[in-house]
């Protein structure tokens, strides 16, 4: 309630629908949960490492119940009152109880695929006391390794089906080859998350470090132009947002005598320096989204473009070399804040 009590309306800015939570504008449950949860000062678990996108669904879900601690490890299964007779040791060692805290961290062989998968970024750490201290705290020890992410969702998961594997199907542990299986999986969820990283899968699976060399971050800078009634002045303006839905900075210019074509062209290009200006171009590629559909179709197709655009879509394309991904269009709905801000530029 408070969050709808906050909201101010303004009458630069048409009536549309549109979800401020996400950087599309469109409703999504993931979305409302983590804006919802800033707002409660809900668990970091839940933002750091559950619901990223960084593991298979099915994975996901995996991670949700350990974090919760409700996996049905034997432990948890006496706990429910299921009868297991003289068989509660973890299959791995064979001694202690199988827990949570002993299956995925304290027990010998989990402790070395931990702290082998460290080495490859020099790094060695006492783990902490439970998954869930481990999922939310993980990240900081290598904030700029995207890879290094995914960590924790692929040794979890794959101690669990090594364990799995021992207990229905009667199979031998085998150290080595856990290792290797981690390593191939962190390869083959990593590269199907950035297909587009120019990286051999089988350097990635003996080094998985050298992910840390490829820029892998797409920030997003939505912009609009705005033109007064008789086009005797305009604005334009933007906002750019991480691959998390951060906002990263805002700008809101005036511009001359304008046609809506040229201020959203000017919008584009003025994006774009900014971007190439900024901090952010050293770690990261630029999407830019633009809601007027001809103008993204003379970038894409210059040959389209009228002569009297045609110069200045040439300087946006030269500008794109290399750190610029794409321009793409999206709904007039899903681009109502960089309107706005154009708006304000006319001033």
């Amino acid at each position: 309630m408070t969050k709808i009590k906050d909201v101010k309306l303004s009458e630069l800015v048409e009536d549309s629908l549109s979800w401020s939570a996400s950087g599309d504008g469109l409703f999504s449950v993931k979305s409302c949960r983590e804006n919802i949860g800033s707002e409660v000062g809900s668990n970091d678990v839940w933002l750091q490492g559950v619901w990223k996108g960084l593991a298979p669904p099915r994975v996901e879900a995996f991670l949700w119940q350990l974090a919760h601690q409700k996996l049905a490890v034997k432990a948890e299964l006496i706990k429910r009152g299921v009868s297991l007779g003289e068989d509660i040791q973890f299959p791995f060692c064979k001694i202690h109880e199988e827990t949570v805290q002993h299956l995925f961290i304290s027990c010998i062989v989990a402790w070395k695929l931990w702290n082998k998968i460290a080495s490859f970024w020099d790094i060695s750490f006492v783990l902490p006391q439970d998954p869930p201290a481990l999922l939310s705290s993980w990240g900081e020890l290598r904030g700029n390794s995207t890879i290094w992410k995914f960590i924790p969702g692929v040794i979890f998961w794959s101690i669990w089906k090594a364990r799995n594997a021992i207990v229905f199907e009667g199979s031998n542990l085998d150290s080595m080859f856990l290792f290797f299986t981690v390593r191939f999986r962190l390869s083959k969820w990593f590269l199907a998350k950035f297909p587009t990283v120019n990286i051999q899968e089988d350097l990635l699976i003996g080094y998985p470090s050298l992910a840390d060399g490829f820029s892998l971050t797409l920030d997003r800078m939505n912009v609009d132009g705005a033109v007064r009634l008789g086009g005797s002045g305009g604005g334009i303006g933007g906002i750019l947002r991480d691959s998390e839905c951060c906002t990263l900075l805002t700008f809101s210019e005036k511009v001359d005598q304008v046609t809506p074509p040229l201020a959203e062209l000017k919008a584009i290009k003025r994006g774009i320096e900014i971007f190439l200006a900024s901090v952010w171009v050293s770690v990261g590629r630029l999407i830019v989204e633009s809601n007027y559909k001809s103008v993204v179709e003379w970038i894409k197709s210059p040959a389209l473009a009228p002569v009297f655009y045609l110069s200045l879509v040439n300087q946006i394309l030269t500008l794109s070399n290399g750190k610029v991904h794409s321009v793409r269009w999206i709904p007039r709905a899903s681009n109502g804040e960089a309107d706005s801000l154009a708006k304000k530029g006319i001033g």
